[in-house]
């Protein structure tokens, strides 16, 4: 369960799953995605009414849940061996993509089943074809996530920022024209064009670049060694990473449309704080060599980490009522939602470089117990309090969860707050 940090490739100087992260051209794919997001959605608060808006972002954050959920350790496997220009990188990449397919072919349908009958699907039930059209939606974002990863292996920056920056800026002016008329066809004008770049880029990476087609023959990749390592990574991301993506979902389903609106708005721009304290202890922590290092770093970077988090957090509780302002009356809710859901990131703060320092030190079972604990916590609170509480007290929900996360992480590795 450490692997997805403790991995180094020694022909990039990179670290795991954070190899995108740790690289400038793919912090600016993340940086257009957020931005992208934020004026896509606040656009389409100016043009629809709520209820549309709660319809379209609950598909996409159920969308959002199912690319997460089929990963798989995928991404990390071609991080790791499908990061070179050689015919086994091609081969593993080619099967990553096959297997995810097949993952997402079998996984999202199953997902639809569960939540068939909920507000969240609601939208698939009154259009035609809108749920076999969703899983393809979830294939093409999948297919477009894996190019991504071995055009990074790859170098190709310029294509790993487009792979982002197309779909996030051309869904805009689609929008602006008007095409859309319901909260269906508007998660549709959000969701397309990710999966047409996907499938394309994928295409043309697997038959044009790679010519990877026949990944099966020879016997040049350690297929045994790419499965296990995969589902060690899918096992400790699942854990740790998975409630950020099923606890809108769980609040979609459990709220109206009207209701879920400004949640989403607001659990959308605390996301955007919520990864930064991960991206800091990675990036700083990768660089510690030996204990006296760690313990160091790992202050450094909590220092660091929380003082940008408390400043972001101040920001949102003096700003929440200007935002939910600029969005109008319909999202009121969000002025308290708001800074409920960027003051969680306080905690989350301990919890992520504890994580992180308990991986260095190869702590398994630490590591799978706070990520246990953070999804029961987090996600166990939001099913109890979202149906009879409503968006609001999913909103404490997640932010109890982490805070008792982060005493026990706080415990886990006190020798460190301590020296």
């Amino acid at each position: 369960f450490q692997a997805e940090d403790g991995i180094r490739d020694p022909d990039h100087s990179l670290v795991g799953s954070e190899m995108c992260i740790r690289d400038r051209a793919t912090a600016a794919s993340v940086g257009f995605n957020a931005l992208g997001g934020l004026v896509f959605w606040f656009l389409a608060a100016r043009d629809f009414d709520a209820d549309q808006v709660g319809q379209a972002l609950g598909l996409f954050q159920a969308m959002l849940f199912v690319h997460y959920l089929t990963q798989l350790g995928l991404p990390v496997v071609i991080a790791h061996y499908g990061s070179k220009l050689d015919e086994s990188s091609a081969k593993v990449s080619a099967w990553a993509q096959d297997t995810r397919a097949i993952a997402t072919l079998v996984i999202v349908p199953l997902f639809l089943l569960v939540t068939w009958g909920s507000t969240l699907t609601d939208p698939l039930r009154e259009a035609p074809f809108a749920a076999p059209l969703f899983v393809l939606l979830a294939v093409g974002a999948g297919a477009g996530t894996l190019a991504e990863m071995r055009l990074v292996g790859r170098r190709s920056w310029l294509w790993v920022v487009g792979r982002t920056a197309i779909p996030v800026t051309a869904r805009i002016p689609i929008l602006l024209l008007g095409v859309a008329a319901t909260g269906y066809e508007l998660f549709l004008v959000a969701a397309v064009p990710i999966c047409v770049i996907g499938f394309l880029f994928a295409g043309v990476l697997r038959f044009v670049v790679d010519r990877a087609g026949h990944w099966w023959t020879g016997d040049d990749v350690p297929w045994k060694a790419v499965r296990r390592f995969a589902l060690a990574n899918w096992g400790s991301m699942l854990a740790t990473e998975g409630p950020i993506f099923a606890a809108p979902v769980i609040v979609a389903a459990s709220v109206s449309s009207r209701e879920n609106a400004p949640f989403l708005v607001a659990w959308s721009i605390s996301t955007m704080t919520f990864v930064l304290p991960h991206m800091m202890s990675q990036v700083l922590l990768s660089e510690a060599s030996k204990e006296e290092d760690l313990k160091a770093v790992a202050r450094r970077a909590y220092i660091l980490a929380q003082t940008v988090t408390c400043t972001v957090t101040l920001v949102a509780w003096a700003g929440a009522g200007v935002i939910a302002d600029l969005y109008g009356s319909e999202y009121a809710d969000l002025e308290t939602q708001l800074p409920i859901l960027v003051g969680a990131n306080i905690a989350w703060v301990v919890t992520t470089i504890s994580l992180s320092v308990a991986r260095a030190r190869e702590q398994s079972k630490v590591v799978l117990g706070l990520g246990l604990l953070f999804a029961v916590s987090t996600l166990g609170m939001t099913l109890i309090l979202a149906p009879t509480g409503g968006a609001t007290a999913a909103g404490w929900a997640w932010f109890g969860g982490n805070c008792l996360t982060a005493l026990v992480a706080l415990w886990s590795q006190r020798d460190v707050w301590r020296s």
